[in-house]
């Protein structure tokens, strides 16, 4: 199934590199499609974001779309941050 395609209501949650993330908001928008979440993910504080995770929704937001920033590492390599931990927890072995 095609990720653009209208076949429910339900919405679509993607991964994609952070420099895509406008070019594949606008193909969204052309398959009615909307983003209602956009989270940066950056990672350490003092970096630009690599990672954008995005919802998109067949019905427009009410508002603007919900932006958050999740910063995967603090200044030392391998210690992650609390909100990181918790996000992914399920999928590592030594958290």
């Amino acid at each position: 199934m095609h990720l653009l395609a209208k076949p429910t209501n339900a919405s679509r949650c993607i991964i994609l590199p952070a420099e895509q993330r406008d070019a594949f908001v606008g193909l969204a928008s052309q398959g009615d499609l909307h983003c209602s979440r956009c989270c940066h993910v950056l990672p350490n504080a003092g970096k630009t974001a690599k990672r954008v995770l995005l919802q998109f929704c067949p019905s427009p937001p009410s508002s603007s779309y919900e932006r958050s920033v999740l910063i995967v590492e603090s200044e030392t390599r391998h210690e992650y941050s609390a909100e990181f931990m918790q996000l992914t927890r399920d999928f590592y072995l030594r958290f």
